[in-house]
């Protein structure tokens, strides 16, 4: 008890608000979990909190690995289009002026972006 009293407001609040979490989420666990009730009942809420973070731990860290896939992705395809030929001035007004040129030619949208294409594709690959 005198070490509840040491603690400050906010770890009393954190604290407060783990075990009742726990305790609202415990019929949920119970279904997944039964040995959770042999915890709580020879170790108290402290060792179930435990293994229940223990238990999670696996997601974690498939959460983990595809949020760093996702990051390396996203560093790929910035680097992809900061390189691409489309992002230097000289091959953009190069496919702009042949776009527009299509485009009065032929009237066809979907002709006159088909220029673009080879550029957006092939444009920041490094061979």
């Amino acid at each position: 008890m005198n070490e509840w009293k040491n603690y400050s407001l906010a770890k009393k609040i954190i604290l407060g608000f783990l075990m009742g979490a726990l305790a609202l989420s415990t019929p949920v666990l119970v279904h997944y979990m039964p040995e959770l009730l042999m915890v709580i009942d020879f170790g108290g809420l402290e060792l179930a909190v435990g293994f229940v973070l223990l238990y999670f731990k696996p997601l974690l860290t498939k959460y983990l690995q595809l949020l760093n896939f996702a990051k390396i992705t996203h560093q790929i395809l910035k680097n992809s289009i900061a390189n691409s030929l489309l992002m230097k001035p000289r091959y953009y007004l190069y496919h702009q002026a042949l776009s527009v040129c299509l485009l009065l030619i032929s009237g066809s949208m979907a002709l006159s972006l088909s220029i673009f294409m080879p550029a957006i594709y092939m444009g920041g690959l490094n061979y």
